[in-house]
């Protein structure tokens, strides 16, 4: 299965806004990060640029495969073409200097156009007069070419090129979950709060048909708006505004932007002061208030609530696709790709991984600290192989792998009343190879315990080495309706390289009651071995650290802090 944010796939955006800023290392360091979060395909995203070589030099490395939209977008007048010299030239340029690339797997004329007129005529013509080994395609997304290729195999044929007229469905873009509930120069919809359903428990459906054979959908951009961590953003604002509703009165953005599609333009109040948090993308009012109470204060500022506000955004985010790829990998999609990868400034954006260029910007990680979300996609959503239980005790196994899987999948109920854990069900599973190897089980006690709200359950799937092959926690509701331990004492201890092997620095970690959803952050240019986990007293828990260029021990344990969902309830 394709996977990624541009699959798993990923949509990637220009590394950075400001291209002067651009870095080999800051590039490398964002695909390798992609591979790791179990990705193996990036889309270079039509809205953008065309990215510098240590990008692709490093997809080549790694093994990922790049597909890569010309760049046009209809998102904005700038972003059309007008089939100029200019125009050509810098197809042509950018062609010949990528197609080299084993990584660039096709080449597709845009972002959202649907490939009809100049976009068949000039651009995708264009690129087909100087690259015939690879596949064409028209637009993400679209149905295809009815003329100017070669059926089996996509390569243009030499032929006028001429899109099919009816829509197939075969690739789709969104839903998207849209930031709202706050005037900003993105929000959707507009001027008002939608909550939407956060699908909890999953739906899961052991009528589809699986397999390459039936009707299948490639899913190539979908995702959640989210902002990044305290540590990103407070350095880009004044104390006085941290918080994610900027201590400042509401601005005016009920005027579209004529520029652009999405924005609106926003615009101080009477005698108020500008509000910061208006010109930092979409809100995150409908994520808190959707996953953690109504009642949560985002009005407040200060270091502690805006980082309660910024967790709970993150992991909000995290939540919300959680439940989304879920859904689609019991469906029959063999492609997804998360909008989006990175953020191209240290603000909100669509990304798992933040801002990632450094030097400028004080509280930034090469390539991008990871979001929970990133963390999630590495222990399962994005797992060759993963199981989860939902609705009506359904649950289902999946190998979208290459290779053929003797897997057993435990499930356990953890007590957030006596943080006690009980093993509920087990299931074994042989699994062909994939894309599309499934297995469908029930599980009767997830299903008598899905109504209460003081437990939480867990997933793990072991090969037939004893291996984990992946892992996660399942929630039936959401926090804000879960009875989460607010009193858990969480110690960490860390210890250094001298008695380290495999990482630099490690985390053992130990509470008296389960803490949930545990998330580190730090200064110090690396990752974490795994983040946004459950944490059980009486159990051992080592974390590792993962460093990146330039990593700082000392700098890691001064910065090092821990939140959990207690903390905040």
């Amino acid at each position: 299965m394709l996977r990624s944010l541009v699959g798993s796939e990923m949509c990637i955006r220009d590394r950075d806004n400001m291209e002067g800023r651009y870095s080999p290392s800051a590039h490398a360091q964002l695909v390798r990060s992609a591979v790791d979060g179990n990705m193996n395909v990036l889309r270079v995203w039509g809205g953008g640029v065309f990215l510098p070589d240590a990008f692709y030099d490093t997809a080549d490395e790694v093994g990922m495969l790049v597909y890569h939209d010309m760049m046009y977008s209809t998102t904005t007048q700038s972003h059309i073409p007008h089939g100029s010299e200019q125009e050509r030239q810098e197809i042509v340029h950018n062609v010949r200097r990528l197609s080299h690339h084993p990584s660039i797997f096709v080449w597709n004329a845009c972002n959202e156009c649907g490939g009809q007129g100049l976009y068949a005529s000039f651009v995708m013509t264009a690129v087909a007069e100087q690259d015939w080994s690879r596949p064409i395609w028209p637009s993400c997304p679209s149905s295809g070419w009815s003329a100017g290729i070669q059926p089996l195999t996509g390569l243009p044929s030499g032929l006028p090129l001429h899109t099919l007229s009816k829509s197939t469905g075969i690739e789709a873009h969104g839903p998207y979950f849209n930031g709202n509930g706050w005037p900003a120069v993105n929000q959707a919809p507009a001027n008002k709060l939608l909550v939407r359903d956060p699908h909890l428990p999953v739906q899961i459906d052991n009528g589809t048909l699986r397999g390459v054979q039936f009707r299948n959908v490639f899913g190539s951009e979908f995702g959640a708006s989210v902002f990044s961590s305290f540590e990103s953003m407070a350095p880009t604002l004044a104390s006085q505004h941290w918080g994610v509703h900027g201590g400042e009165p509401k601005a005016n953005c009920s005027t579209g932007d004529p520029s652009n599609s999405f924005w609106k333009v926003c615009s101080a109040v009477g005698e108020n002061s500008p509000n910061p948090m208006a010109q930092r993308n979409y809100p995150c009012d409908d994520l808190i208030y959707g996953y953690f109470g109504i009642g949560q204060d985002l009005d407040a500022t200060g270091e502690f609530p805006f980082k309660r506000q910024l967790y709970q955004c993150m992991v909000g985010q995290a939540l919300s696709l959680k439940s989304d790829i879920e859904q689609r990998r019991n469906m029959n999609q063999f492609g997804l790709l998360t909008w989006q990868l990175n953020e191209i400034w240290p603000t909100g954006g669509w990304g798992s991984l933040e801002y990632g260029t450094v030097g400028w910007t004080p509280g930034q990680v090469l390539g991008g600290r990871w979001k929970p979300l990133h963390y999630l996609l590495k222990s399962s959503l994005y797992a060759d192989v993963m199981a989860t239980c939902g609705a009506g005790a359904a649950c289902y196994v999946v190998n979208d792998g290459v290779k053929a899987v003797d897997a057993v999948v435990e499930i356990s109920a953890i007590s957030l009343r006596n943080s006690s854990t009980k093993p509920i069900c087990s299931h074994t599973a042989q699994l062909p190879a994939g894309p599309g190897a499934i297995e469908y089980f029930t599980c009767p006690e997830f299903g008598a315990l899905l109504p209460s709200k003081e437990i939480i359950f867990s997933s793990v799937v072991r090969g037939n080495s004893g291996g984990t092959l992946s892992e996660h926690t399942i929630l039936a509701h959401t926090p804000a309706n879960l009875t989460i331990p607010s009193d858990a004492r969480v110690e960490m201890e860390v210890t250094g390289s001298a008695a380290a092997t495999e990482f630099p620095v490690t985390v053992a970690l130990s509470t008296d009651k389960v803490a949930v959803f545990v998330v580190l952050t730090t200064l110090a240019q690396g990752r974490f071995q795994e983040n946004m986990f459950v944490l059980l007293p009486g159990v051992s828990k080592v974390v590792g650290f993962v460093p990146f260029e330039k990593f700082d021990e000392q700098e890691f344990r001064q910065t090092l802090r821990l939140e959990h969902l207690g903390m905040y309830m």
